[in-house]
């Protein structure tokens, strides 16, 4: 497996200013889930959205707790957002363990799928986000 740094040689450290926001998404299946973190330091510093840090984790309250130290590896808690994709009932283990964090969770519902379009297309399916078809709420704090 190569290295960070022997993939991206022309790495910068760049800091993480101090009341700066991170944006987690969350790719949501049945027994794995990938977390994409992004932020304006890490896409100053990685230069492309498909080089920022990114997270497979499964579907257990142990691989949640390995997410959480990973959001605060970054930021607080209290300055993350997760945008997560509504699939039936994968997504709600995960939706409600941080909610009782306190994190901002905000679910997306695509309802339709151009035609042709491959699950590993990854140059479009990130539109897909920020496409008129797509549906995103914001998750409800239980107390």
């Amino acid at each position: 497996m190569t290295s960070t740094a022997s993939k991206y040689p022309n790495l910068k450290i760049v800091s993480m200013h101090l009341n700066e926001s991170l944006y987690i998404g969350v790719d949501i299946v049945k027994l794995q889930h990938v977390a994409g973190f992004v932020s304006y330091t890490l896409l100053k510093r990685y230069e492309h959205f498909e080089a920022c840090p990114a997270l497979k984790f499964e579907q257990s309250r142990e691989s949640f707790r390995q997410l959480i130290d990973r959001i605060r590896s970054f930021v607080p808690l209290e300055q993350c957002y997760v945008l997560m994709e509504k699939t039936g009932h994968y997504h709600k283990a995960l939706e409600q363990y941080l909610l009782e964090l306190g994190i901002s969770v905000y679910l997306m519902h695509v309802q339709e799928r151009p035609k042709g379009l491959l699950l590993t297309d990854s140059e479009t399916r990130w539109p897909l986000v920020f496409s008129r078809k797509a549906h995103i709420s914001q998750s409800k704090r239980t107390r």
